[in-house]
């Protein structure tokens, strides 16, 4: 679950999709503009962000709140110094917002997959970002645990689109940008878990 702001459940679910999809696109858009968020630019996005969420016919309190949480959540995770990594474009392969497919029988899946890359080290990184708001009542690590148990089968699947690819090894990894956090997510057991 992401942020609440709406009294009516389809109207968070709805609010709350925008808000992932205008963090995903900063991030994406991050990879070749490291100054979005200055202060030249950071005016034009705020504006873009509320004018995507006017058109939705959110209450202007509402995308006040919505825009003051995007910001907040890029702001930590560009700003956090063990991330600077993940946002560099010259690793080798580097892709954000990468479109697969796969099939399975006579299915064609879509895959969609936020960040992935080469590490230095040649080892395949996929790392999935979820922009979901831990919620006062809980710990940080249950919130994560929580995520993570969640997410494991999409991530799993999306290691196996790599399987054959010439790399020394594939690592997935969630990455909460509400928290600013890094979590690598063991896919073949359900409780080998790392923060990074």
């Amino acid at each position: 679950p992401q942020p609440s702001f709406n009294e009516d459940p389809r109207l968070d679910l709805m609010l709350d999709t925008q808000i992932g999809n205008l963090i995903h696109e900063a991030l994406q858009a991050v990879l070749t503009n490291k100054n979005l968020l200055s202060d030249d630019n950071l005016d034009l996005q705020r504006r873009r962000w509320q004018q995507h969420l006017l058109r939705y016919g959110f209450e202007l309190d509402k995308i006040h709140h919505a825009v003051a949480f995007i910001e907040d959540s890029l702001r930590k995770t560009l700003s956090n110094q063990e991330l600077l990594w993940v946002f560099d474009h010259s690793q080798e392969k580097s892709v954000a917002e990468y479109e697969l497919q796969s099939k399975n029988g006579d299915v064609v899946q879509n895959h969609i997959i936020d960040r992935s890359f080469l590490d230095f080290k040649d080892i395949r990184w996929i790392i999935d970002y979820k922009s979901a708001k831990k919620p006062d009542s809980i710990l940080e690590k249950d919130f994560i645990e929580g995520q993570l148990n969640l997410y494991r089968p999409q991530l799993k699947r999306y290691h196996e689109l790599f399987k054959d690819e010439k790399n020394k090894g594939v690592k997935t990894a969630l990455l909460f940008t509400s928290i600013a956090r890094l979590v690598e997510v063991a896919v073949d057991t359900p409780y080998d878990n790392s923060v990074c």
